[in-house]
């Protein structure tokens, strides 16, 4: 869910920011042009918005007709991630979670399901490029657990293991 809605906030802010006239619309590049958006330009902005929006309704309204909860409120605790995370005071997500929406989405398209081990095999090698040290935690993997649950993350079955 928060990839459909990370497409449809990144639309909006586009659209926004045509509306205002600014031709610039990423927050990471702070120079804002005075030139004003083409009418064509604004167009496709316009129509890739309508058409985010109508996958959002199509997944609201087909999880209703389904009766499947689960999809609604995984729509909503997606819709309460992103509350502050638009412009213009953007507070960006955590690197890890954005890598996990990322693989997460593959993961559901092929239908597939990884270990917790592997997917903090994954992790780490993320956080070397962040240039952070990695080390498997004695607990488990209990908080990457937690944040896989959260996210309603496609985790294979563990073996159980008994501790000595």
């Amino acid at each position: 869910m928060e990839a459909f809605l990370k497409l449809y906030y990144k639309a909006l802010d586009e659209q926004e920011a045509a509306m205002k006239g600014k031709k610039n619309f990423t927050p990471l590049v702070r120079k804002d042009y005075a030139a004003s958006v083409s009418h064509e330009e604004f167009q496709k902005i316009d129509r890739e918005l309508k058409d985010r929006e109508q996958t959002i309704v199509g997944i609201f309204l087909d999880a209703v007709n389904n009766h499947d909860g689960q999809t609604i409120i995984e729509l909503a605790n997606a819709v309460w991630f992103f509350k502050d995370k638009r412009l213009p005071n953007r507070i960006p997500a955590d690197r890890e979670r954005g890598t996990m929406i990322a693989l997460k989405t593959l993961l559901d398209s092929a239908g597939q399901k990884i270990p917790i081990r592997t997917l903090a095999e994954f992790m780490a090698i993320e956080a070397k490029a962040a240039g952070k040290k990695f080390a498997i935690p004695e607990d488990g993997f209990s908080a990457l657990r937690r944040k896989c649950k959260d996210m309603n993350f496609p985790l294979a079955e563990s073996r159980k293991t008994s501790r000595k």
